[in-house]
């Protein structure tokens, strides 16, 4: 039987913490609807998260064919997803983290996140580190990024004096944790990095483009993609393709998305981005042409994040 951790008291390396048993639920999670016949282990799954829905979507993905299959009900305010090496997906909600095996329709594991409202997460494909990032802590004090080795814990907690309110983040394939955010005390756009076996976050100047409202981070080998909510602070989003280096970041490519604006965590797949905007609908867009491809309209409302899940 898999061993989740259950954490409080966190401080930079958490020392008090409780076991609860997998399967473990929150109240409100333990009557969901089975996942349809047709969700295969053979299937790559797309998983929207549905904000204000209090749900997550669930559909098949083959190639820009997506097929809907079922929705995974009764969450608070479901946001930030990510997936590990098996397919397990991991889906934040206020104060806690659930794991669900690809195609499954109950969670494995839950962690309970006692240090604030997480807005992003991302797990390392190397080591299975679960990254999960808090926009704010319960006490009104500035965000974090808490760090579970293989995925439960117990976690170690990162801040940036430089970033009040972190937002999103995304893993290289060498360990390294990008993180994007707000600077402290303003609006402005931030984005910094946790180098692998560092215990400090490195703030990253970037050069070339200005970002000015933080979106999703993705890797996507050699470059980071970051979005940019409002493109040129106007009503348009965009995807940034970075090149990091010694703690400098260099726009190499900028990509406007058609019809598309207030982009929270998008997902790359192939030659196409997903990409919800907290909108009726999710548009799917070329890379890196940004021209849009076809929309996901059916059981869509206020879409905050998109992963693909691989069998």
């Amino acid at each position: 039987m898999r061993i989740v951790l259950v954490c409080v008291g966190l401080v930079f390396l958490l020392e008090s913490c409780s076991y609860v048993a997998s399967p473990a639920f929150a109240p409100g999670l333990s009557s969901y609807n089975g996942m349809a016949a047709d969700a295969s282990p053979d299937h790559a799954l797309l998983y929207i998260s549905s904000y204000n829905g209090h749900n997550v979507t669930v559909y098949t993905y083959r190639g820009q064919h997506v097929h809907y299959l079922e929705t995974l009900s009764k969450f608070s305010n479901p946001s930030a997803e990510c997936v590990d090496a098996h397919g397990n997906v991991f889906i934040t909600d206020l104060g806690n983290v659930y794991e669900y095996p690809h195609g499954g329709s109950k969670p494995i594991a839950v962690i309970r996140d006692k240090e604030g409202s997480p807005t992003g997460c991302s797990v390392d494909p190397g080591t299975g580190n679960l990254a999960v990032v808090n926009a704010y802590s319960p006490t009104g004090s500035s965000g974090n990024v808490l760090v579970y080795p293989s995925g439960h814990g117990p976690p170690k907690k990162y801040t940036d004096g430089n970033i009040y309110s972190p937002q999103f983040c995304a893993y290289d394939d060498a360990g390294n944790l990008y993180i994007d955010g707000y600077a402290n005390g303003t609006i402005q756009f931030r984005f910094a990095e946790l180098p692998k076996g560092s215990r400090h976050i490195e703030d990253i100047a970037i050069s070339g483009g200005t970002l000015h409202f933080p979106g999703g981070v993705v890797w996507d080998r050699p470059n980071v993609l970051v979005a940019d909510q409002m493109y040129k602070d106007r009503a348009q989003s965009a995807i940034f393709a970075l090149s990091v280096v010694a703690s400098k970041a260099q726009v190499v490519k900028v990509v406007p998305l058609s019809d598309t604006v207030y982009v929270y965590q998008f997902w790359k797949q192939g030659d196409v981005v997903i990409a919800p905007t907290r909108n009726s609908f999710v548009p799917i867009d070329a890379y890196p042409s940004g021209k849009l491809v076809r929309t996901i309209t059916q059981h869509i409302y206020d879409p905050y994040a998109a992963v693909v899940s691989q069998p």
